[in-house]
């Protein structure tokens, strides 16, 4: 099984919350609507609907590692084998530093555990 998740690294939650908003607002569509559109335009018109409470739900904001770490235990806990993790947003460094230094030391040492 492979598994998504939607994260948004920043330097606080509330800019990741509005950074998430901006350049990835479907991710609060809810049910199937997200599946069903046909055309980028219906995607638009849809967002539109879209609060940042509803993507406060759906994206992991912000950079309390213990927030991601428990979203990764979720997928690993239901069996997947592999998580694509998606950073919201234009500044993948940002991401990238928090994943190296907050997320993946903590995934060797359970390996080293077996945790």
């Amino acid at each position: 099984m492979i598994g998504q998740l939607s994260v948004c690294c920043g330097q606080d939650e509330a800019t990741a919350l509005k950074t998430a908003y901006e350049w990835w607002p479907n991710a609060g569509l809810g049910g199937q609507l997200s599946q069903e559109l046909a055309t980028p335009a219906f995607f638009e018109q849809a967002s539109k609907t879209v609060r940042e409470e509803d993507i406060a739900e759906s994206v992991i904001c912000g950079n309390d590692p213990q927030k991601h770490l428990d979203a990764l235990q979720k997928y690993i806990d239901i069996g997947v084998e592999s998580i694509y993790i998606h950073q919201v947003g234009p500044d993948q460094e940002v991401f990238f530093d928090f994943y190296q230094q907050h997320i993946l030391p903590e995934f060797q040492q359970a390996m080293k555990t077996g945790a």
